[in-house]
């Protein structure tokens, strides 16, 4: 989207160009570096006990159901948060 944007109002592309990838790199680099401290602290948690893998995996559940039962169209258009009602199932 930001490039057919930037195309629409016929801005000089070679330099949005070169800044996209100068930013990405850096945000990138970023990431990579600070990667090592929530990889050493959820090392830290996934050895200490079963107990915090089924609570982290709770936690994981949750929050997918989570985002899986809200309403996007009407948090998008009216900026409302309304949650999808889960229709009754047979099997």
């Amino acid at each position: 989207m930001l490039f057919i944007s930037y195309g629409l109002i016929n801005a000089k592309s070679l330099g949005i160009i070169i800044r996209f990838w100068i930013e990405r790199f850096i945000v990138y680099l970023g990431m990579i570096s600070i990667s090592k401290y929530f990889v050493d602290y959820f090392k830290h948690i996934l050895k200490s006990d079963i107990q915090s893998i089924f609570i982290i995996d709770i936690i994981g559940i949750i929050m997918t159901l989570f985002m899986l039962l809200i309403d996007w169209n009407i948090l998008f258009s009216e900026h409302k948060l309304v949650f999808i009602k889960p229709k009754k199932f047979s099997l």
